[in-house]
């Protein structure tokens, strides 16, 4: 009988060593740097900022921007937006603590 009162408890024990609690360990967050076209935008410069420190990223020929992190809210800054272009909308923003995908629109300058 002890056996079988034993046996609820390893289950238990089981499944909590295979992810019970298990949080997320990071987040990613992707930002998508377009012209009013669709064309990508390459050369975006973005900080994902904590309380503590900022972690630059820059979009790629993709026009894409990704940064990987612990899943906590980032300012966002758009630091640096290449010449020749302008960014339509807001420069700052918060993120949710989680991962989460972002489209940003620029204007080609003087247009």
């Amino acid at each position: 009988m002890k056996k079988l009162a034993i046996l609820p408890a390893l289950l238990l024990a089981l499944v909590c060593l295979m992810g019970c609690g298990a949080e997320a360990k990071e987040s990613s967050y992707t930002i998508a740097c377009r012209g009013e076209d669709g064309t990508p935008v390459a050369g975006v410069m973005i900080n994902f900022c904590t309380d503590t420190a900022c972690s630059p990223v820059s979009s790629g020929e993709d026009g894409n921007a990704v940064f990987t992190g612990a899943p906590e809210e980032y300012h966002v800054q758009i630091v640096r937006v290449p010449a020749g272009w302008e960014l339509l909308g807001e420069a700052e923003w918060t993120t949710k603590a989680e991962s989460q995908s972002f489209t940003l629109t620029f204007r080609e300058a003087g247009k």
